[in-house]
């Protein structure tokens, strides 16, 4: 039996002062279906032994979606580095 992996995470560039949520699409592990999670708030994310993992918001606030830690940790860089790179060009084009 596979034990549970557990994995430190704070996606890079999302805690800003402004605190500006930012969502990402995942899909819910029971029942596939659709959510959208601000990943600004995850604590930590944790592997399950069944191809999926628990996304922690405090002890007591979780989901758990679809997906091994690894996908759902790339997933979430590449929705933030999109955003990133969405503010980045459009500040740009201000200037």
């Amino acid at each position: 039996m596979q034990e549970a992996q557990e994995t430190t995470f704070q996606p890079e560039g999302t805690r800003t002062k402004a605190n500006i949520p930012i969502f990402c699409a995942f899909e819910r592990s029971f029942d596939r279906h659709p959510i959208e999670v601000n990943v600004t708030r995850i604590c930590y994310i944790e592997g399950n032994d069944c191809d999926s993992s628990t996304l922690y918001f405090d002890v007591e606030h979780f989901v758990v979606v679809h997906g091994k830690p690894e996908q759902i940790r790339a997933q979430i860089e590449t929705r933030v580095s999109q955003l990133l790179n969405l503010r980045a060009s459009q500040a740009s084009g201000l200037a």
